[in-house]
């Protein structure tokens, strides 16, 4: 058996003591540093998205009250050639103290466009190309600028693509004509068109790499001695973890809830939990309501927070910035609640039990959508589970602060992270290391640490660890 609560009854899965909740840990939302920050992807003016060009629209809103007023009195009508031309090309639709038009050149020009294009259009014998053919419009305007303007004074290139599109449809239909960035699907004698790809085929490039250089090794991270280890092996997958699983009172409703999707995942959870109660138990017993347990890259579900919450009375929090909030994960599932579960436990303001204790309604169990270099987290005693979490074991202990400034942790460590995921110190060996052949996984080093230093609650508020900031 595990811990003395496998015992418990369904009803009792996840339960806590009222006074536990004295001991939740208090967790803190700070803004992401810098050097993260630079990870975000920018996104240029030209390409950016609705939410981005809104954003931009409110920041030109709350200019000086002149220019709002100017904008308010003078909108573009959206059925005026030469209005819409001007503002396409980028031209100011102000309008000068004499009202005249600010851009009444390009105006101008577009007006006498509508017109001469036409000519110009019969006199090349320019027609719709062959399927995926298309012609460059600068190649067009310079053909263009030649032919009608040879000495100089011609339309923009802006003004004169706006207006060739629409000429082009008006000259040539019933004929479809296809625009794509800076081409046009017409060809003349003088301008060929070029057959594209269009679409664009989408490479496969994982495909194409896995038909030219094979399946990459899973293990190909691994230090070398492990790798020689496994070769060795048998190969043969031991099913403990599967069957711990079905022995236990809360594995109904572990699998209810859908934590685990698949053995990997669940041997990976186990194999922290039994690190624990081997390696750790001395120093953390099952029934301390201090302990608070912190689930690090748990993954889209809180699953060795989770397991943690049904399996002792400890306080439990799940950080992934991939994790699935509750209502989600139960509607995209269709998990129904069973008829003894700790979700149908109803206040008296109207809450239900899943509204108090977060995901799933389990009690003494917390889930943040974010990563942990947005958190501190404080508490009385920590113990971190990192299960092939990116993230180094100093940064997430920068952001962990306990009474005694000192935290236990039990590691997997997965691709190329080995390196990242030791002492602060560098030189500190874990108390024990080992490889979890019950783990379904070519990743399966454990790796546990009886004591790491971590900040300390009520000191270094800015900084929760100086010695292990990165």
């Amino acid at each position: 058996m595990l811990f003395p609560t496998h015992t418990h009854h369904a009803h009792d899965m996840g339960g806590a003591d009222p006074p536990a909740r004295s001991f939740a840990p208090r967790i803190t939302f700070v803004s992401m540093a810098e050097k993260w920050k630079d990870n975000q992807p920018k996104v240029d003016v030209a390409f950016a998205g609705i939410r981005a060009r809104k954003a931009m629209a409110g920041h030109a809103a709350d200019g000086s009250a002149a220019d709002q007023s100017l904008g308010a009195s003078d909108p573009t009508p959206r059925d005026d050639p030469a209005d819409a031309t001007r503002t396409a090309s980028g031209a100011s639709s102000s309008r000068g103290d004499g009202g005249e038009k600010g851009s009444g050149g390009r105006a101008a020009w577009s007006v006498d466009l509508g017109t001469g294009l036409e000519a110009w259009i019969a006199d090349r014998r320019i027609a719709v190309s062959e399927p995926k053919h298309f012609v460059e419009v600068e190649a067009l305007y310079d053909l263009y600028v030649r032919d009608v303007h040879p000495h100089g004074d011609p339309p923009d290139l802006v003004t004169f693509s706006s207006m060739a599109g629409k000429t082009l449809r008006r000259v040539l239909a019933p004929a479809t004509l296809t625009r794509r960035v800076g081409k046009l699907s017409v060809t003349c004698e003088a301008l060929p068109a070029t057959r594209e790809n269009w679409p664009p085929r989408m490479a496969n490039k994982k495909a194409e790499k896995m038909k030219k250089h094979g399946p990459k090794d899973p293990a190909r991270s691994r230090p070398a001695h492990l790798q020689n280890k496994d070769k060795e092996a048998t190969g043969t997958t031991c099913a403990r973890y599967v069957t711990e699983m079905l022995k236990l009172a809360c594995g109904a409703e572990l699998v209810r809830l859908r934590v685990f999707p698949d053995a990997k995942e669940l041997t990976e959870a186990f194999a922290a939990s039994n690190a624990i109660r081997t390696h750790l138990r001395r120093r953390y017993e099952p029934d301390d309501e201090r302990v608070c347990v912190i689930a690090v890259g748990d993954g889209n579900t809180p699953r060795s927070a989770a397991l943690c919450a049904f399996l002792t009375r400890w306080q439990c929090v799940a950080v992934d910035p991939e994790m699935v909030p509750w209502r989600d994960w139960r509607r995209r599932h269709g998990i129904q609640d069973a008829s003894w579960s700790s979700c149908d436990d109803t206040h008296e303001n109207g809450e239900t039990e899943e509204d108090v204790h977060g995901w799933g309604g389990v009690r003494r169990l917390q889930v943040h959508r974010r990563k942990m270099q947005e958190m501190v987290v404080e508490c009385d005693r920590a113990i971190i589970v990192m299960i092939h979490a990116h993230i180094s074991l100093k940064d997430v202990l920068a952001a962990v602060k306990t009474d005694t400034g000192e935290c236990a942790a039990v590691i997997l460590p997965c691709c190329n992270w080995y390196s990242r995921l030791v002492h602060p110190d560098g030189a500190t060996a874990p108390c024990h290391e080992y490889e979890d052949d019950a783990v379904v996984s070519p990743q399966r080093t454990v790796r546990v640490f009886s004591s790491l230093p971590c900040g300390v609650v009520g000191e270094g508020e800015d900084v929760p660890c100086p010695e292990v900031v990165v």
